[in-house]
C-alpha cells in the first residue's frame, strides 16, 4: 500500500521537506494517511488528477511552486513500471532528482507483492499491462488512461 510506505518513509526522515504531495488527493486518502501518522500540515493535496499521466504533470508543478529538487515517488509494486515511465517523460521538462520506490500490498497484516494479494488485484494488475502499452506508445496524450 503506497500511503504506508510513503508515510514510513516520511517517519524515517527521507523526506527533507517533512511533507508528502498526495496525488490524487480524495477525502478517503487523508484519513489513510492520518492512520500512518500523517499530520494534516505535513500534506500537500493534488485534487486534478485523473490518470498517472497528470499524476505526474501536477505533481511535478507542485514540486517546482514549492522549491522543491528531489521526491520519492512511491507506487503499487504492479503499477511503477508505468509510473516510473511518465515521471521521467514529464520530469524532462524539470530535471528534477527523482528516486522510485514500490510498495507492496497488505494483506493479513503482511506485506506481499501484487501476485500474492488475491484475485482481484490480480485483476487490476494485469490490467496494467494494456496500460503500460498504452503509455508506451503515448497514448495518455488521446485518452484518459
Amino acid at each position: 500500500m503506497r500511503a504506508n510506505k510513503a508515510s514510513e518513509l516520511l517517519h524515517e526522515g527521507y523526506s527533507r521537506s517533512d511533507k508528502i504531495i498526495i496525488s490524487p488527493m480524495v477525502d478517503t486518502n487523508a484519513e489513510i494517511y492520518e492512520e500512518f501518522g500523517v499530520e494534516f500540515e505535513q500534506i500537500i493535496p493534488e485534487t486534478e488528477a485523473t490518470s498517472t499521466y497528470e499524476n505526474a504533470v501536477h505533481t511535478l508543478e507542485i514540486m517546482e511552486e514549492n522549491g522543491f529538487d528531489s521526491a520519492i515517488v512511491t507506487s503499487s509494486d504492479y503499477h511503477m513500471l508505468r509510473t516510473k515511465m511518465i515521471y521521467e517523460r514529464v520530469n524532462r521538462d524539470y530535471d528534477f532528482e527523482l528516486t522510485f520506490v514500490a510498495a507492496y500490498q497488505v494483506v493479513d497484516g503482511e506485506l506481499v507483492p501484487w501476485d500474492e494479494a488475491g484475485d482481484e488485484l490480480k485483476a487490476v494488475a494485469k490490467k496494467e499491462f494494456w496500460k503500460y502499452w498504452g503509455y508506451l506508445l503515448g497514448l495518455y496524450h488521446f485518452i484518459d488512461v
